[in-house]
């Protein structure tokens, strides 16, 4: 873990936002717990047999956001 905090300057409001909302659905999960909750995710399951990596796009269909 870094001992220098983010340079937060470089994200915008909407961004900090965006952070803020992630860090408090899946801030108190491990690792364990969100490789199994990603892999709920139709774009984990519809990649998992391809050496493709799975596309940004496939963000906004996220369910678990």
């Amino acid at each position: 873990m870094s001992k220098i905090g983010p340079d937060l300057s470089e994200f915008s409001k909407e961004e900090l936002s965006i952070l803020e909302e992630i860090t408090y659905k899946f801030g108190g999960m491990n690792a364990n717990q969100l490789s199994e909750l990603s892999h709920w995710e139709e774009a984990w399951q519809h990649f998992v047999d391809s050496a493709t990596p799975i596309d940004y796009s496939e963000a906004f269909s996220l369910n678990a956001l």
